[in-house]
């Protein structure tokens, strides 16, 4: 229902009329220099990228295989690596989601308050994706999501808040 009111809420947003006047913006002005990317500044859901957190000396750095994968679930946005281990067991996979719309407030499994980075922060082991969950704020109403799963989620922990430290530097 989450994705459904997102979506309806874009959908709407363009065809309602705002009784007013227009007033200008900043101007703008015109630069030679092609633009340089840089993090977010804000929290809008479409300035954070989950692919884009995780960068390719930080993928290097924790063992990372492959090239990552975008994909979208019910209320975020996500992103997958996967880390093989020589015993197959130890291997796991690497989620980073942005939930726009939950905060750490929302949480629902057992966590315990930690500090990540400049960051409020939260980590517990999420019996539903067998897997050990950091989760990052960037809001009161938003989070990233940090996620190492595999066979035996508490051996997950360590290597969910390495990859969430190598993460939080790129937050807004």
């Amino acid at each position: 229902m989450l994705v459904s009111a997102a979506g309806l809420l874009l959908l709407t947003g363009c065809t309602e009329r705002t009784v007013g006047t227009p007033e200008p913006g900043l101007p703008t002005t015109q630069s030679s220099e092609a633009p340089r990317p840089t993090k977010p500044t804000s929290a809008e859901p479409d300035s954070i990228k989950p692919c884009d957190l995780l960068t390719e000396s930080a993928a290097k750095e924790i063992g990372v295989t492959g090239e990552p994968k975008p994909r979208k679930i019910t209320g975020a946005t996500a992103c997958s690596w996967r880390v093989r281990k020589d015993a197959s067991a130890d291997s796991y996979t690497l989620d980073v989601a942005y939930i726009p719309e939950l905060g750490l407030k929302d949480l629902r499994s057992q966590t315990a308050e930690i500090q990540v980075g400049k960051h409020k922060a939260a980590q517990g082991v999420d019996e539903d994706t067998l897997g050990c969950v950091v989760s990052i704020q960037i809001t009161e109403t938003s989070r990233i999501d940090v996620v190492a799963a595999g066979s035996d989620p508490t051996k997950l922990c360590a290597p969910a808040l390495a990859a969430a430290k190598l993460v939080e530097p790129e937050l807004p």
